[in-house]
Order: C-alpha cells, then structure tokens, then sequence
C-alpha cells in the first residue's frame, strides 16, 4: 500500500511544491557546493552549455514503508562529443562473486560488516576537459549569462565513472590500502592486530573486518573526501 500512496516527483516544478522534495534538493547542493564540483564563470563564445535535470527517488524498506527520499542533480551527458568534452569513460565495480566470498568469510572469522554510501552518486574525480553546464534550479547567478563550470566529475557525465575511480583509488592508496590485481575495487588493508577489506559497487561500500577502530578510521577519511553516510552494520 505504501508502495502506490507515495509517488515520486517527475518534475522540478511538481517536486517544489512539496517540503521534503525541497529539502532533498538542497541537501544534494551544498554536498556539490562543499566538494567544490563547479564554479559560476560567463559563457564563453561559441560554447553550447549542456543540460541538466534533478533525478528523485523514494527509497523504501523491506516492508514497504518510506525509508528516505532522495535526491540527484544528474548532467545530460548524452549532450558531451567525444574528443571533445570527454575521451576515455569505464565503469568499475567489485564482483558480485567477491561479494559473496567476502561475506563468507565475514561469517566464517565472526567479522563486523557494516555498509556506507557515498552521498552524491560518484567521488567527483578532477576533470582535465573544459565542461559547462547551464545552471541547475535553485542556484542563483551572480550576473547574467552565468553557467557552471565544473571542475570535478558529476553524474551523469561520460567521464563520471573514470574519474571516480581514479580519486577513490588515490584516496585509498595514500592511507596504505592495498588494490587487488584481479579486482581493481577491492581493498586490503592489513595491520600487525587487523585486517580490513573495503569492497565498492558504484557509490555503495561494505567494509568487513575484525577491528572497529579501523572502520572509524577509514569512514572518517572517506567522509572527509567524499561525504558519505553510514549505514551501520550490513
């Protein structure tokens, strides 16, 4: 019943109308404004800005009732020509097989599990292409003619998913995490009294091991990066 009383807005101007669509839509900005994804400059000549459009979701539970509503400022990639405002685009995620290992053993050695997500879809990788986006709903700009520059990756841009991993990779690798050869999204990190492994699929994360203080430790430089949100245990 919950499933069909609760709909989700199509539109900017049907999701204004109500608070918590506004609440979500600008909670999603001041994540984008806090990493830094754009900056308002003026158009420059003979450069046709691309679109974009906000994406809204109702997440439920198990049972069917609201768990949250969430919200996506998306690019209109479709828009980007190659060669020009992107070149190389990939998307990486761990193997679902290594998933199912990882709880295995999770269970086996009686680990803590616990799941994280990343609040805005990807880890706003830096951008080397000079891309413009007309600006979003909500934001205001300073003069006219103004459009977004962006300066890290944003969803629903070709680039999107290289980007990210590059930055989450970087991240990782600089707080003595080791990458797996044959699974370029797994993690291992391994001390003299712990050992970690941090699996992600897309913009959710699973973390399993033996030492608590290390799941702080990591989730702390995670949110300090990316700003995520902790799920608690898996």
């Amino acid at each position: 019943m919950s499933l069909h009383t609760h709909s989700e807005a199509k539109t900017y101007v049907e999701a204004s109308m109500l608070d918590f669509w506004k609440e979500v839509m600008q909670v999603d900005l001041l994540a984008l404004e806090k990493t830094e994804t754009w900056k308002l400059v003026d158009l420059p000549p003979n450069v046709k800005p691309k679109g974009c459009r906000w994406v809204l979701k109702i997440k439920h539970n198990v049972d069917g009732t609201i768990q949250r509503y969430k919200g996506r400022l998306v690019a209109k990639g479709y828009t980007q020509i190659e060669g020009l405002a992107y070149f190389d685009t990939y998307s990486l995620v761990a193997k679902l097989t290594t998933f199912r290992l990882i709880i295995a053993f999770a269970y086996i050695n009686h680990w803590q599990l616990h799941q994280l997500e990343v609040n805005n879809a990807f880890f706003h990788g830096e951008l080397q292409e000079d891309v413009y986006m007309l600006l979003p709903r909500r934001i205001q700009a300073i003069k006219p003619y103004q459009v977004c520059k962006h300066t890290k990756s944003l969803y629903g841009q070709k680039q999107t998913s290289i980007k990210s991993y590059e930055n989450f990779t970087y991240v990782l690798l600089h707080h003595h995490y080791i990458q797996a050869t044959s699974n370029h999204f797994l993690f291992i990190k391994k001390t003299s009294t712990s050992f970690t492994v941090l699996l992600v699929y897309v913009d959710g994360i699973i973390l399993a091991g033996n030492s608590l203080t290390q799941f702080q430790h990591i989730k702390s430089i995670l949110d300090a990066s990316f700003k995520i949100k902790d799920l608690g245990q898996l």
